[in-house]
């Protein structure tokens, strides 16, 4: 999509040599690693024994450079900082990480779907109800959220009576 090509079953037959580059690139890349791989296992698996004192200053060290190498703004530094210790805080309190990551790939194409169906039902958000396979989507939606909750609620009172039990 990033060089106007529509992605589905037509790019093949539309733009052939751009589909035969793209798997032939991956089969490069896969010998290529094999190649370079064999040789430096031994390396990667020490890298597993070094003392996370020592790896997490390279890690953050790394992660800042390759940020500020993309656009040299400063900012971009501190968002990634930011958005660091959200990580970081939300795995030491135990929130899953990867809705948030989904979230963040998902939003633009979601607001784009959003904006489109808005038009076309000149600013009617009836349009999610009234389309037999959006109402089913919906309904899915809300069942999947209010048991999420009957679930949470459920647990919460197992460890209340559990902790009076005792």
């Amino acid at each position: 999509m990033m060089y106007g090509l529509q992605p589905g079953p037509m790019l093949f037959k539309n733009n052939p040599q751009f589909v035969w580059a793209v798997i032939a690139s991956m089969y490069i890349g896969n010998v290529m690693l094999l190649v370079l791989n064999l040789p430096l296992v031994g390396l990667w698996a020490r890298i597993a024994v070094v003392p996370f004192p020592v790896l997490a200053p390279i890690i953050i060290f790394c992660s800042v450079l390759g940020t500020y190498s993309i656009r040299f703004i400063l900012f971009d530094v501190w968002v990634m900082l930011v958005f660091g210790l959200i990580g970081y805080f939300m795995r030491k309190l135990g929130f899953p990480i990867a809705p948030l990551v989904l979230a963040s790939v998902l939003a633009q194409m979601l607001e784009t779907s959003l904006q489109q169906a808005l038009l076309i039902s000149q600013g009617s958000p009836l349009i999610f109800f009234t389309r037999p396979i959006s109402l089913a989507f919906m309904i899915l939606s809300a069942i999947s959220i209010l048991w999420g909750l009957w679930v949470q609620l459920k647990k919460k009172d197992r460890v209340v009576v559990e902790e009076t039990d005792e």
